[in-house]
């Protein structure tokens, strides 16, 4: 378990950095736009694809026996790993590799409110008084909280995952092995 696990959350990880860093290259104000949802929505989908081919990497190793418990384990496992390096390169990015991000994302739901048609003035001016001068730059002790949400989540989303991945309850796999 432990190797396909590592493996597979390094690699949700090094994809989850990538697919930042493809949005950041291209235009950082995509973090927050209309786009913004679509990147959490496709990175939502790298970690299901990943937290899958952990149980099934494990479900296989496992001679294509698995139950609920054994399936969890890697799952949630690979879900933690990548999830924790997105968070930290996150953190770097906003910190280190570009302590300006924040200001320019706020500045760019600024411009996007102001160019908004349907939005009554009003309700333009009041949005934009409360988005100047803040700070979104993600504090160590804000991602350690980031990390923890999102581990509850993955776990949620382990669980769902593991129920469908297993095949057999503890009882017919030992009942088997024991009549073959």
């Amino acid at each position: 378990m432990q190797n396909a696990s590592i493996q597979n959350g390094l690699f949700l990880g090094i994809a989850l950095i990538v697919l930042t860093m493809i949005v950041y290259f291209i235009d950082p104000t995509f973090f927050s736009a209309g786009f913004g949802m679509t990147f959490i929505g496709i990175s939502l989908l790298v970690y299901i694809l990943f937290m899958v081919k952990a149980g099934n990497d494990e479900k296989n190793s496992l001679g294509g026996k698995i139950t609920f418990g054994n399936a969890i384990k890697p799952i949630f496992l690979a879900a933690f790993i990548g999830g924790t390096m997105s968070v930290l390169f996150n953190y770097l990015l906003y910190t280190v590799i570009d302590p300006t991000l924040s200001e320019t994302l706020v500045e760019g739901m600024i411009s996007d409110i102001e160019n908004n048609s349907w939005m009554p003035e009003e309700s333009k001016e009041q949005t934009i008084e409360s988005l100047e001068g803040q700070d979104t730059t993600p504090t160590l002790l804000g991602s350690l909280g980031t990390i923890a949400g999102g581990s509850l989540v993955g776990f949620i989303i382990s669980l769902i995952i593991a129920a469908i991945i297993k095949n057999k309850s503890a009882d017919e796999i030992d009942l088997n092995d024991d009549l073959a």
